[in-house]
């Protein structure tokens, strides 16, 4: 586990306590999380209200959840999770195709018989090689773009295309035969 791991750990458990200062800072951690969703363009088969509306679902879902967060994970991740599967419930009640699209790419949820929980995603994405593995977490988590990611891992762009789309493919097929 990492100081980032610990760290966030450690606010949730302070959080948890009922402690005034890490509830204060927790909530602004969170509060990132609906800039997050738009960016990822899961909000775009919601009305403006819908979407305000999930996400602040979304957000009291994770508060009552907070006993779940173990640490294993960097909260915005796991709490990214959690968002992804309120915004996925909102468009279902909307009646909505189960679809979001990342980037340009449609990724059919349709195909998943079960909801994908937070913590599922999150062991297949640390099952992706550590390539694989460092672009979907920039991308999605850190919410870089293909140039950022190039520069910060010191590779092409071109690489972090192809490594970020063959990663999709296999998170996409993982989550599906199962």
């Amino acid at each position: 586990m990492d100081k980032t791991h610990r760290t966030d750990s450690s606010l949730a458990r302070a959080a948890r306590a009922g402690y005034f200062g890490a509830r204060q800072l927790l909530g602004e951690r969170l509060a990132v999380l609906p800039t997050i969703l738009r960016r990822a363009r899961l909000a775009g088969r919601l009305s403006a209200h819908e979407f305000e509306d999930a996400s602040q679902d979304a957000l009291l879902a994770l508060w009552r959840k907070l006993d779940a967060f173990d640490g294993r994970s960097p909260l915005l991740h796991w709490a990214y999770g959690f968002a992804v599967l309120e915004m996925r419930r909102a468009m279902e009640r909307r009646g909505c195709q189960r679809e979001a699209t990342i980037d340009g790419l449609s990724i059919a949820t349709a195909e998943v018989s079960t909801p994908v929980d937070s913590e599922r995603l999150q062991r297949e994405v640390s099952g992706l090689d550590d390539g694989e593995q460092a672009v979907v977490r920039l991308r999605h988590f850190e919410m870089l773009t293909f140039d950022e990611i190039a520069t910060r891992l010191g590779i092409r762009t071109s690489t972090v295309k192809t490594r970020y789309y063959r990663a999709l493919d296999r998170l996409r097929h993982r989550l599906t035969r199962r």
